[in-house]
């Protein structure tokens, strides 16, 4: 307890510190906005879509959407639910193909149950995004189902599982897609579309493979601040065919070509100087499955590439690509704390790895605009800004009265960008001038920095004191495969990586924080310096290693690939867990 003090207090000094010596002299910005997302699947598996989905076009759309994003940077999960959650996949790190092929597998041949229980998949879908969601990410949840309610509970029960999911949707910024599956012509249009249209997403229905592309792009588009591009259709001759892209500029991370066939097609991939680039290699990318083929090309120079394509003769092959960007746009008003009335200056422009990019070509194709909203009314008004040497620049008078959220957005022809968001007018302006202005003591910068050195020093002290045991940064991953001792049911294996912890976890951190499982609480796992961890149980529940019962003040160690069973005492259930490093 005398330690959480210390540390609740050593926070609020470093905040003060911070404050006192930092803000007063600081520049007011809209920082960049990441356009890295953290996405989680949920899947309807019940026995309904043998009619809604006979082609499984939900896991093709899995399966797409993963190949579409980035090589690395995004995360990802898994839900798929009937009556219960039949599988899971926590909210994961995508930095491999490995990554993704994980989560494209446990997708593929799930079992379908009998009911639907909706309200139970999303609630859950929600916490998985919750619990694991890197706050710089744009979060969104993509649910792919034909609508239809039937649960094994009451439909009131399900009904507030779906309102607290929505509710939390909406309250944290959560948008859901909602993929209706048609095939039967059976789909629940109103309630998907319910779904979507209150947490800020999109409804799409479908009874075609062929659609994919378009709805799966305008959603990675729609959250990555990219514009989709129409490659029009190929027909297979049997002979390669050529298909030319064009990379704008410098500054395109990769290059994604989908083309949709359910026919297999062959590629060559040729540079702009002429240079053929084998597939795959690090350059190249390439990835298919029963619907689909996709390349990806990574860090493509600029100019003109051509994409040789041979399709099966008679084949339809529709072409579209997306560009993924390592850009950002930063933006900065003069005068720092303007009062209403007002005239400001507004500059923007790109940044790349925490860099300016002062590229003219880059700035040349662009089109940028200040975009004001009225927060009384929501009524926007868009002031074009002008391109000058590698800035977007331009003048905005502020109304007398009110309040207004300004931000800059640049489109190019395949993206856009946005920065964030600054509130200027009335109490918020007023607010800042009024704390940033008083006169006195605190106005002298030699008595700020001293007096912050004394309080750094302070906190230096407090943290040397508390760290005498240094906090390992989490590593590995567990399996845990969970077991329903009365009926001997063993559900599917669900991941969780430990990258995201310091120093230890918990048994209940890692199965979700679900109350069914709270007396795991106690059980804590440490992380030690030589790739092992330790398992501490102050728990009623009991764990075996090797079949043999392990005593609660016992030292137990766990390495790579070693196994341990927790039998709990509160409902009949036990727990296979294996650790592994990597």
């Amino acid at each position: 307890m005398v330690k959480a003090k210390i540390k609740y207090a050593s926070c609020i000094i470093l905040v003060y510190i911070f404050q006192i010596i930092f803000i007063p002299f600081s520049k007011v910005y809209a920082s960049p906005i990441s356009s890295n997302m953290d996405v989680v699947f949920v899947l309807d598996s019940s026995g309904s879509m043998k009619e809604s989905d006979p082609e499984e076009i939900r896991t093709e759309a899995i399966k797409m959407f993963l190949d579409m994003g980035q090589i690395q940077g995004n995360k990802a999960g898994l839900v798929a639910y009937s009556d219960n959650i039949v599988r899971e996949h926590n909210l994961d790190n995508m930095n491999s193909t490995e990554d993704k092929n994980r989560i494209k597998t446990m997708a593929s041949g799930i079992p379908l149950g009998q009911k639907t229980d909706t309200g139970y998949g999303l609630i859950e879908g929600t916490k998985l995004l919750d619990s694991g969601h890197d706050k710089s990410h744009q979060p969104l949840i993509i649910l792919l189902s034909d609508g239809k309610n039937d649960p094994k509970r009451s439909a009131q029960e399900s009904l507030n599982d779906l309102n607290n999911a929505l509710s939390i949707c909406k309250s944290k910024g959560y948008p859901v897609y909602t993929i209706g599956l048609n095939y039967d012509g059976t789909v629940d249009k109103n309630q998907l579309s319910e779904i979507s249209n209150s947490t800020n997403g999109k409804s799409y229905i479908t009874n075609t493979a062929a659609d994919l592309p378009k709805i799966l792009t305008d959603i990675y588009a729609d959250n990555s601040k990219l514009k989709i591009q129409d490659g029009g259709s190929i027909i297979g001759n049997g002979d390669f065919q050529d298909l030319k892209v064009d990379i704008p500029n410098s500054n395109v991370l990769e290059a994604n070509i989908s083309m949709l066939s359910d026919k297999p097609v062959e590629l060559k991939l040729i540079n702009p100087s002429g240079k053929e680039i084998p597939i795959p290699s690090a350059n190249a990318v390439f990835t298919s499955s029963q619907k689909y083929s996709m390349l990806k090309i990574v860090k493509p120079v600029e100019g003109q590439w051509t994409v040789r394509v041979k399709g099966v003769n008679g084949s339809n092959i529709k072409v579209s690509y997306i560009f993924n960007y390592d850009l950002q746009i930063e933006a900065s008003i003069n005068p720092q704390k303007p009062n209403n009335g007002d005239k400001i200056s507004i500059e923007a422009y790109f940044i790349s790895n925490g860099q300016k990019i002062s590229d003219k070509e880059l700035y040349n194709n662009m089109k940028a605009k200040l975009i004001v909203k009225n927060l009384k009314d929501n009524s926007i008004k868009e002031i074009a800004l002008t391109t000058g040497e590698g800035v977007f620049r331009g003048e905005y008078q502020i109304p007398s009265d009110g309040k207004y959220e300004v931000k800059v957005r640049v489109d190019g022809n395949s993206f856009y960008r946005e920065s964030t968001p600054i509130v200027i007018g009335n109490s918020s302006t007023k607010a800042s001038i009024d704390s940033t202005s008083k006169k006195g003591v605190f106005q002298n910068p030699i008595i700020l920095y001293s007096i912050g050195g004394v309080l750094a020093a302070i906190v230096l002290f407090l943290i040397y004191f508390l760290m005498k045991k240094k906090n390992i940064l989490g590593f590995g991953r567990v399996e845990l495969q969970i077991r329903d001792e009365n009926t001997k049911e063993l559900l599917p294996p669900q991941f969780r990586n430990l990258d995201g912890y310091r120093g230890s976890f918990t048994l209940f951190d890692v199965l979700g924080l679900k109350e069914e499982y709270g007396e795991t609480e106690n059980i804590r796992f440490i992380f030690n310096n030589d790739d092992s961890i330790d398992v501490i149980n102050k728990s009623e529940c009991v764990i075996q290693r090797s079949g043999k019962k392990l005593d609660n003040d016992s030292k137990v160690v766990l390495y790579d690939k070693n196994k341990i069973t927790i039998f709990l005492t509160k409902v009949p259930k036990s727990i296979v867990m294996q650790f592994n490093v990597k």
